[in-house]
């Protein structure tokens, strides 16, 4: 039995725990070096987090239905693949939103 990595969003999920766990661990610095250090990680996060929610748009090519489906129960699941062929369209409307 092989084992599949998990999908992007998943992925990205767990690298912007893992780093905030390290950001919670390690104490509050001076302004230092480690403060950057701090900064970058920080930054570091939020990309992880924003790249999660990027992952999770419905559009079909992309792994974002796959991510949502496996998290939901079956009922839902069932419902929220009938979003797939307007994926595009909602893509389309955050792009014009961000205008």
């Amino acid at each position: 039995m092989t084992c599949s990595p998990p999908p992007p969003a998943v992925s990205n999920l767990l690298t912007a725990l893992a780093l905030a766990l390290i950001y919670r661990i390690l104490p509050p610095p001076a302004r230092t070096l480690a403060g950057t250090f701090l900064v970058i990680l920080k930054l570091a996060i939020y990309f992880n987090l924003l790249l999660f929610l990027f992952n999770l748009i419905p559009v079909f090519p992309w792994t974002g239905p796959a991510s949502v489906r496996a998290m939901l129960p079956l009922n839902q699941a069932y419902l929220f693949s009938r979003l797939e062929p307007v994926g595009p369209l909602i893509l389309m409307g955050i792009i014009m939103a961000g205008r």
